[in-house]
C-alpha cells in the first residue's frame, strides 16, 4: 500500500510540473500568436495554431491523468 501512495505522489508531481511547463509555453504562444496575427504572416499563424491545438491538448490530458490519481 506504501508503495502505490508512493507511486501515486511521484506521478502527481511529474504531471504536475509537466502540466505546469504546458501552461507556460501555451501563454507564451498565446503572446506570440497575438503579436504574428498583426504581421498578417498567415502560414506562421496557422503553424502557432496547430501548436497551440496540441499543447491544449496535452494540458486536458494531464489534467485527466491528475484526476485520476485523486
Amino acid at each position: 500500500m506504501k508503495r502505490i501512495c508512493t507511486t501515486k505522489a511521484h506521478l502527481t508531481e511529474v504531471y504536475n510540473k509537466k502540466l505546469k511547463a504546458h501552461l507556460k509555453l501555451l501563454n507564451y504562444i498565446l503572446t506570440l500568436e497575438m503579436s504574428t496575427s498583426y504581421k498578417g504572416g498567415e502560414q506562421q499563424v496557422a503553424e502557432i495554431l496547430s501548436i497551440k491545438t496540441k499543447v491544449q491538448k496535452d494540458i486536458i490530458d494531464l489534467t485527466q491523468k491528475i484526476n485520476r490519481l485523486h
